[in-house]
């Protein structure tokens, strides 16, 4: 992604082209010890299907989080209706709401 300047997404498909393109890199790569997660979308879908599950997961996420559900109460969007028919999604950063709709 960093030195061809594109998504991971867009990546994901150079990749898939060529995969002489990750042997062919002059940097080192990095190993990390931190233990990968399982992606919470499959990454094989797509691209509306993959925005549909992306939008389910921030929408879980906003429906498990007492304090997103108590700001949209302060904001008048306290309503279960709308958060349904909205879809709306919180993404869980350490600094901040980050409240999302559809």
């Amino acid at each position: 992604m960093k030195w061809n300047g594109v998504s991971f997404r867009h990546a994901v498909e150079l990749l898939r082209n060529d995969p002489a393109l990750a042997a062919s890199s002059s940097r080192p790569l990095k190993i990390s010890r931190v233990r990968r997660l399982p992606s919470p979308v499959s990454l094989d879908v797509e691209d509306r299907q993959l925005l549909n599950q992306v939008i389910g997961y921030y929408h879980d996420t906003l429906k498990q989080s007492p304090e997103a559900l108590a700001y949209l109460a302060q904001r008048g969007i306290g309503s279960s209706e709308a958060i349904e028919r909205f879809k709306l999604g919180y993404a869980n950063h350490k600094e901040g709401l980050g409240i999302i709709c559809q």
